[in-house]
């Protein structure tokens, strides 16, 4: 019932992604994470196809020499002025989510995927949202822009999710050193 309630809330937010299914059919993307490796790259070197940015790697900079069609940032309220931190189980500044912001601001056109939890803190003109309403383990009978979109367990499954979601056949995966969660 809750999500019957909550999907046709979001229904006009989340429909608004439709005009990216298949954008990119049988195309070739990079995901780019913001592994340390990366200090060692040349981004002049992945020019030649489309690139999916996840989490910080805004941050890079390089990150203008990328051909960005699409720069995840799934974790819930990531955009706002302060969090809980996990560890200490307190309210502090987030310090990340404004530094995230003032660099989104240098990219208007960017293309930002994020947690519908976000919807309150962005304010990007370019700004699309995505739920899983439950599904919270990366499933591909749950991979829907415009509904469950269950690859929102971190910004590589988010990556992922979009890079099928968008047509692309083929994804290489640059600067993605590690995980949060072994799988």
């Amino acid at each position: 019932m809750k999500n019957n309630f909550l999907k046709n809330l979001l229904h006009p937010i989340l429909k608004k992604n439709e005009v990216f299914k298949n954008k990119f059919k049988g195309e070739t993307c990079y995901i780019f994470g913001n592994g340390a490796s990366l200090k060692y790259v040349d981004f002049k070197n992945f020019q030649n196809h489309p690139s999916i940015g996840i989490n910080h790697l805004i941050l890079h900079k390089e990150f203008n020499l990328l051909d960005i069609c699409c720069y995840t940032l799934p974790e819930p309220m990531s955009f706002y002025p302060y969090y809980k931190n996990p560890y200490k189980l307190k309210y502090e500044k987030n310090i990340m989510g404004s530094l995230f912001r003032s660099q989104m601001i240098k990219f208007p056109n960017i293309k930002l995927f994020t947690s519908f939890n976000n919807i309150l803190g962005t304010n990007f003109r370019k700004t699309y949202y995505l739920h899983h309403f439950g599904k919270k383990e990366p499933d591909v009978h749950y991979l829907n822009l415009c509904s469950e979109f269950s690859y929102l367990a971190g910004g590589l499954y988010a990556g992922i999710g979009l890079a099928i979601s968008l047509g692309f056949n083929k994804a290489i995966l640059v600067g993605c050193d590690y995980l949060m969660k072994p799988k």
